[in-house]
C-alpha cells in the first residue's frame, strides 16, 4: 500500500469516526434532555402530590371537626350536656383510621368512655349518631332515610330520649324516613305512619295499620 492509499484510508477512517462521534453526541445529548424533562415532570407531580395531600388533610381535619360537633350534639341531646365526641385521625399502614372516644364532663375532671364497658347501649347510639349526622352532611342527597332495628341494647332509661332524637334529627333532615323496630312504647307513639307486620299461619306477612 502506498502513501497515497494509506492517507485516504485514514482519512476515511477518521471521517467514520467523526460521524460516529456525532452521533452518539446526539444521542447523549437527546438522553440527557429526556432525563432533565423527567426530572421536571416528577418534581411536577411530587408539587401536585404535596398540594393535594394538605388539601386532603385539611379537608379530612374539617370533616372530623364537622363530625365530632354533630355527634356530640346529638349525644347531648339524648344523655345531657356533658357529654361529647372526638375523633382521633392518624395512619395505619399508609392508611388513614379513626379512633372515637366518648367524653364525659364530670366537675372539672373529664372521663373517657369505653364503648366496651358502657351500659345503655351507647355504641348503638353513637353508630345511630354518626349515621345521622353524615345524613346531615350529606343534606342535597334526598333519598330516604332507613333505620333498621336502631336502638336494640338501648337500655329503658334511654330509650324515649332515643326516640325523641331521632323523630326531631329526621324531621330536620326533611326526609322521608322508615323505622323499622321491635321497640313499641316509644318509637310508634313519634312516627306518622306506623304499621305492625306479623308472619302469619300460611307464611304471608300481613300488615296492619295502627
Amino acid at each position: 500500500m502506498n502513501i497515497t492509499e494509506e492517507l485516504a484510508r485514514r482519512i476515511e477512517k477518521n471521517t467514520e469516526d467523526l460521524a460516529n462521534k456525532k452521533i452518539l453526541t446526539n444521542l447523549l445529548f437527546e438522553k440527557e434532555n429526556r432525563h432533565n424533562i423527567l426530572n421536571k415532570e416528577t418534581e411536577k407531580l411530587l408539587m401536585a402530590k404535596g398540594l393535594i395531600d394538605k388539601a386532603t388533610d385539611f379537608a379530612r381535619e374539617k370533616g372530623k371537626n364537622v363530625l365530632e360537633e354533630s355527634v356530640s350534639e346529638i349525644l347531648k341531646l339524648i344523655f345531657g350536656d356533658s357529654y361529647s365526641i372526638e375523633i382521633e385521625l392518624k395512619e395505619k399502614a399508609g392508611s388513614p383510621v379513626a379512633n372515637v372516644y366518648i367524653k364525659k364532663n364530670i366537675g372539672l375532671n373529664t372521663e373517657i368512655i369505653n364503648l366496651d364497658n358502657e351500659g345503655g347501649g351507647l355504641r348503638d347510639i353513637v353508630s345511630l349518631s354518626f349515621f345521622i349526622a353524615i345524613s346531615k352532611l350529606l343534606s342535597d342527597n334526598r333519598a330516604m332515610i332507613l333505620l333498621d332495628e336502631p336502638t336494640p341494647a338501648v337500655s329503658e332509661s334511654y330509650s324515649e330520649k332515643v326516640a325523641e332524637a331521632i323523630k326531631l334529627l329526621t324531621k330536620y333532615l326533611e326526609k322521608q324516613s322508615i323505622v323499622i323496630t321491635h321497640e313499641r312504647e316509644y318509637l310508634p307513639n313519634l312516627i306518622d305512619n306506623v304499621y305492625y307486620i306479623e308472619q302469619g299461619k300460611d307464611g304471608v306477612s300481613k300488615a296492619e295499620r295502627l
